[in-house]
């Protein structure tokens, strides 16, 4: 499984090396190194990326993901709050997004920010992850 996932590596690697102007395979290249932990390299492919336009949602949601790795949780929710931002419909990138949003509230100290995350999913899917006892719970306390 890792020489599967090292080729994967060096191959997108190479492909975006051969082809700098892909923003595409800086996306794929990214989101590749993000699953093998090279952090500030996955950085660099999603700052490119974003400006995709097909690809900038989950650019900016990764990068997001990738801020909170380094605990730069001030970073990570403008990237998340910009993606969240430019999505209209409640879709499953959406819901991820508001997610990880909650989620990092909560890694700040803020569970009032956070709730109000978990609710805008809670009202179109209850069933989404543990939204539900999320906004239960604080419904019970």
């Amino acid at each position: 499984q890792s020489e599967k996932q090292a080729y994967i590596v060096t191959d997108l690697r190479e492909r975006v090396e051969r082809y700098p102007n892909d923003l595409r395979l800086r996306y794929e290249y990214g989101v590749a190194l993000y699953r093998n932990s090279n952090i500030n390299e996955a950085i660099q492919q999603f700052q490119s990326s974003q400006r995709s336009p097909k690809d900038r949602t989950s650019s900016l949601y990764h990068l997001g993901l990738c801020f909170i790795e380094k605990e730069q949780y001030d970073l990570a929710a403008q990237q998340l709050e910009t993606a969240a931002s430019e999505i209209v419909t409640m879709d499953r990138t959406k819901k991820d997004i508001l997610y990880e949003l909650g989620a990092l509230h909560e890694k700040m100290g803020k569970p009032d920010d956070a709730l109000g995350y978990f609710k805008q999913i809670y009202q179109v899917d209850i069933g989404f992850r543990d939204v539900a006892n999320k906004v239960e719970e604080e419904y019970r306390a």
